[in-house]
């Protein structure tokens, strides 16, 4: 009987361990798939992920619902919009408000041409997003628009917001809004900003520009012409000028363009 005991122990020790290893190589494959998205390689990606996808266990259902939304999002990189469709739908199977899942699902209907299932999904996002901005700074009075959420803060709520946010994609120091009708109305409105409290000459910087016009059909000439009046601003003080670096700035400036007027700030998370 003691043999058998041991025999028993020994099966079911072995059993765990196997499911652990499924487990693990689960993540594995979801962690390689995230290194290929990141490095552009979007079908590897996407092999790595429905890899992922079979190996799974019960207790992994949240990350299994995460695993459809990146594979989602990777195949709305590629312009296979209908199987987005499809996985956003088997996350949201898992986790209803899994809020990634509503973007992408949003987006793929737009570029399908079914505005109106769009427009559901993103506000159901914008939606998820307040919620969480309101859970994390609950004293915020927000200004909700569609992809954003504004309000008033200090740097504490918004390092708060860089640190525990799951879903905003960018955390943004808002430094000023004014007219950007045309190339020489956004470069003034950027020159109204004392850059020089928010950076040095030694800073490398970068500018994200968001959004075209009737006057500014172009998101890099934007970018320009935001970045020759921040070292503009430089160069007026008899300051040396600050230099660009895309990859790893210093200063991430954002700007978003929204008919004649533009939105100008710090973005201090980052993309996700």
């Amino acid at each position: 009987m003691k043999i058998l005991k041991k025999t028993i122990l020994l099966v079911m020790f072995s059993l765990l361990l196997s499911n652990l290893c499924i487990a693990q190589e689960a993540e594995e494959h979801f962690k390689r798939g995230v290194g290929y998205f990141e490095t552009r390689l979007i079908n590897k990606a996407i092999a790595e992920f429905k890899k992922a996808l079979h190996l799974f266990k019960e207790d992994q259902k949240q990350m299994k619902a995460e695993t459809y939304v990146t594979l989602a999002n990777a195949y709305n990189r590629k312009g296979i919009h209908k199987a987005a469709i499809t996985a956003c739908k088997k996350a949201m199977e898992i986790d209803p408000n899994l809020s990634n899942a509503h973007y992408n699902l949003g987006f793929a209907y737009r570029e399908e041409g079914n505005d109106e299932l769009a427009k559901q999904e993103f506000a159901l996002y914008d939606e998820l997003l307040k919620q969480e901005v309101l859970r994390l700074c609950p004293d915020a009075q927000v200004k909700q628009g569609p992809g954003t959420i504004q309000f008033e803060g200090s740097k504490e709520d918004a390092y708060k917001l860089c640190l525990w946010s799951r879903l905003a994609n960018r955390v943004v120091w808002v430094l000023a809004s004014g007219k950007a009708g045309d190339a020489d109305a956004l470069y003034n409105t950027a020159m109204g900003i004392d850059w020089q409290m928010q950076m040095d000459s030694r800073h490398t910087l970068s500018v994200q520009f968001i959004g075209t016009n009737f006057a500014i059909k172009n998101t890099q000439f934007g970018a320009v012409r935001v970045k020759d009046a921040i070292v503009d601003s430089f160069v007026e003080q008899g300051l040396p000028r600050p230099s660009v670096e895309r990859k790893t700035p210093d200063i991430s400036v954002y700007a978003r363009l929204h008919r004649d007027n533009v939105i100008l700030g710090i973005d201090l998370a980052g993309a996700s």
